[in-house]
């Protein structure tokens, strides 16, 4: 059975750097440890106001809708790619 990082289903989550206020998307090809999964669901959960950032590689992160409600346009472009 292959390790959690090693599952090779592609996937894209986005998140929001709150210190530059851009989305940031992370993918499958991002991931590096099981920590990295864990670190990316934490930065794309973490709903200002409910939940505190998740500090991760430099940076502070927080929900992706928070400056993109829905990354169709990601998505696509990543499913293209």
């Amino acid at each position: 059975m292959a390790s959690t990082h090693e599952i090779k289903r592609r996937f894209i989550i986005g998140t929001t750097d709150i210190i530059k206020g851009e989305l940031v998307r992370f993918t499958n090809e991002d991931v590096l440890t099981v920590d990295d999964k864990v670190n990316m669901l934490m930065s794309s959960s973490a709903i200002p106001g409910v939940f505190p950032f998740n500090e991760w590689r430099g940076r502070q992160f927080v929900d992706g809708g928070v400056v993109k409600m829905m990354d169709v346009v990601g998505g696509i472009e990543y499913c293209k790619g």
